[in-house]
């Protein structure tokens, strides 16, 4: 792809996701909600930028790829010849939310109960990135679960679960 080809389809994605989430590493690295973003295709080259009030940070867009409700980028660090994938995704990552829930409801139930896991509810679009995502998590800390969210009509589609190892 040429740069301004590259710069197009960044554009054409973010302009109906004014708060999509930026995964670098498995992990958000941006929220567009609260952070800022140029992106230029000059000098036979695609540049990203992306800071907020925590960091900045400069990729050079090798590639991108659209598949749903997520772009995947093929980035360079600047200095660094090996590339990197740069996710995008147009809804905030559930992952995230689940494991925070979790911890919220583990500390809130700490003496009558115990909570040993959550099951995340998602749309299709983000599915793929969510199951690569847990796959990463211990497997000791909780029982995680996926369930794709198939329609409006809140039809759902268990997509496995992750149990904790028992002592």
């Amino acid at each position: 792809m040429t740069p301004e080809s590259l710069v197009q389809v960044f554009e054409e994605f973010l302009f109906s996701a004014r708060d999509a989430q930026v995964i670098e590493n498995g992990a958000v690295a941006f929220d567009l909600a609260d952070a800022k973003y140029s992106i230029s295709g000059g000098y036979n080259k695609c540049l990203l930028q992306l800071w907020s009030a925590e960091r900045n940070v400069v990729r050079r867009v090798l590639d991108a790829q659209i598949k749903n409700d997520l772009l995947k980028l093929l980035v360079q660090r600047l200095g660094q010849n090996k590339p990197a994938k740069l996710e995008i995704c147009r809804h905030r990552e559930a992952l995230s939310f689940g494991i925070l829930w979790l911890e919220l409801c583990r500390r809130g139930q700490a003496r009558r109960s115990v909570v040993d896991g959550v099951k995340v509810f998602i749309p299709p679009a983000c599915s793929s990135l969510i199951r690569e995502r847990m796959a990463c998590l211990s497997q000791e800390a909780a029982k995680m679960g996926v369930v794709r969210i198939e329609s409006a009509r809140a039809r759902s589609r268990s997509l496995g679960s992750r149990r904790s190892r028992q002592s």
